[in-house]
């Protein structure tokens, strides 16, 4: 056997010794009474007993903390530590610890005795609730009083039903069921919901109709809107709020509008919305070159003022009160002369190199009777 192998086998058998062939034999007590004192010496610390007492009995000892400590032989051997309170296992510490994290968070220990780290104990907190921690989940960062962290279960339904009050609705539900489960409510509008505790107290609404959220509801207004433009829906299912659904607008066009952009006002059909556009605009980022056009509507003011916070400070072109569909076409005819010509976007579909002005402005010229520029 190796000189290493035998270390190892007496580092971790110390009360043990081994023959050369591998048999095990007890080490005679002198023998395990040094390797002892080595492996507290190794773990920092120093043996005070005088003596050896044997493998399983105590035997006093100082650990590197300056702590006094009374481990056993053959629990070190086993790889315990040789303290008790540098590993939190000793009783007088942990109570100590307890009452003093108390103590910083500014409660009072009310239980009349220590019960164990694993038993929750009677405790005032800072506000004055009375409340059971255990003192394993205060040392482990856990805080101490339920009422104050909102999990207590009567304050978490008093504030539900105050909250809901706040908000003109009413708790039909005939007893609390948790703050994860959602409770039968009345809306201030009439609606029935069902909205959780949890949810309502992190600032959300009470009532999917009213939000919006409720999926017959999102569906039958969005039906009743395009109607109203004069469409008709062809989807033949509903397929939720952000999803495009086939409709024919009023004028005959085939579209696919999202039902969420039609209840913000935006209308069903882009060949409609492209045909009231009446302006037709070029303008330029001076410090790039880059040139974009577009077509808007009236004097093109709101849109070249966004253009503008972006650096397109010069207009090139802007041609206004054009008849209808006419900005549209000149628009698309612009974007198939500057692809057959192979230019290639600088960003988007209609941001281009200022090297292709000129072509931009002859498909103006070429659709927009009286074009005129403005510099």
């Amino acid at each position: 056997m190796s000189s290493g192998t035998r270390a190892l086998i007496s580092f971790m058998s110390p009360v043990w010794g081994y023959t050369e062939g591998m048999s095990r034999v007890k080490a005679s007590p002198e023998q395990a009474w040094e390797n002892f004192r080595q492996r507290v010496a190794e773990l920092g610390g120093v043996v005070l007993e005088p003596e050896w007492l044997g493998a399983r009995k105590l035997h006093l000892c100082r650990c590197s903390n300056g702590h006094q400590c009374r481990p056993r032989p053959d629990h070190v051997r086993e790889g315990i530590g040789i303290c008790r309170i540098c590993s939190g296992y000793d009783t007088a510490a942990t109570r100590d610890a307890f009452y003093k994290r108390v103590a910083e968070l500014g409660g009072t220990v009310l239980e009349p005795e220590w019960r164990g780290a694993v038993k929750p104990h009677l405790v005032r907190c800072a506000n004055g609730h009375e409340c059971r921690p255990w003192p394993t989940t205060l040392q482990q960062g856990g805080g101490l009083c339920r009422t104050c962290a909102g999990q207590d279960p009567v304050v978490a339904e008093a504030n539900f039903r105050k909250r809901i009050a706040e908000l003109g609705g009413v708790v039909l539900e005939p007893k609390w069921l948790g703050s994860q489960t959602p409770h039968r409510c009345r809306c201030i509008q009439g609606h029935e919901c069902r909205p959780w505790p949890s949810s309502v107290q992190h600032g959300q609404g009470i009532c999917r109709t009213c939000a919006g959220k409720d999926t017959d509801v999102a569906r039958d207004a969005f039906y009743a809107r395009v109607a109203e433009l004069g469409g008709e829906v062809l989807e033949p299912e509903w397929l939720g709020s952000s999803v495009l659904h086939r409709c024919r607008c009023g004028e005959g066009h085939e579209c696919k509008p999202r039902p969420s952009h039609v209840q913000e006002g935006v209308g069903i059909c882009q060949v409609c919305a492209w045909s009231e556009q009446d302006a037709l605009y070029v303008t330029r980022n001076p410090a790039t070159g880059c040139v974009k056009f577009g077509i808007t509507n009236r004097d093109g003011r709101l849109r070249l003022k966004k253009h503008r916070t972006d650096g397109y400070t010069e207009i090139l072109r802007l041609e206004t009160g054009l008849p209808k569909g006419l900005a549209a076409l000149t628009e698309q005819k612009i974007k198939l002369a500057l692809r057959m010509a192979g230019a290639v976007p600088m960003r988007g579909y209609e941001y281009f190199d200022g090297e292709h002005i000129a072509l931009i402005f002859n498909e103006i010229d070429n659709w927009v009777p009286l074009a005129s520029n403005v510099a």
